[in-house]
């Protein structure tokens, strides 16, 4: 069990107080519109729900954030001095110090991991990741007209020109599938692969 510091009381207590009142902040989902002098932040994690999130910066030290999901009766207890202890639990790695609500939480810092199966590749590396993906009968000699016969017409095709600010845009193609969108870049006759982009089937690029 941990023992509650004064300075999460206090937030606790305010965000008791918002809720109560029926303060927007309170009552709008997200993840930082509950913010006050002590050092926490959170929010209503779904309209019309009953369980906010808190974070909450022990010594005002972000790197050992306490991340957790409690309920309006817990807030309330907490509010009101009826819970002085949580039960939580700490991250994989004893350095790191963040600590959650729910021992299946996971932390960014230690636990993301980059998904190997997007980015750029290059021949041959390109060509496995496609295999990969069950995209078969593509080889590092494919034209751009061989990928095309194999996959169809591409949702988008450009390049093959130069750029006054990127220098040569090498000619390419790209799909739309399910899974990934895939990005084929080529030699400027189009005749081999440069290389292949996967990226997140719903990624778009970011608007000025």
């Amino acid at each position: 069990m941990t023992c509650l510091p004064p300075e999460f009381v206090e937030y606790v207590q305010f965000v008791n107080k918002m809720i109560e009142i029926g303060d927007e902040s309170a009552t709008i989902p997200s993840d930082d519109l509950l913010q006050c002098d002590a050092p926490g932040c959170g929010g209503l994690i779904e309209q019309g729900g009953s369980r906010y999130q808190i974070e909450f910066y022990p010594n005002e030290k972000p790197a050992n954030i306490w991340r957790l999901e409690l309920r309006v009766s817990d807030i309330a207890a907490i509010s009101e001095g009826l819970i002085g202890e949580l039960t939580l639990w700490g991250c994989e790695d004893p350095a790191c110090g963040r600590l959650f609500s729910s021992p299946h939480c996971d932390c960014f810092d230690c636990d993301y991991r980059e998904d190997e199966r997007f980015g750029e590749f290059t021949v041959p590396d390109a060509i496995v990741m496609l295999n990969l993906r069950g995209i078969d009968g593509i080889s590092s000699t494919s034209s751009r007209s061989d990928v095309i016969t194999i996959l169809g017409d591409p949702e988008k095709i450009g390049g093959g020109y130069p750029d006054s600010v990127f220098g040569y845009i090498f000619p390419w193609i790209k799909y739309f599938r399910s899974d990934c969108q895939v990005r084929f870049e080529f030699t400027k006759n189009a005749r081999r692969i440069r290389k292949v982009c996967f990226l997140e089937k719903d990624w778009a690029p970011i608007s000025p």
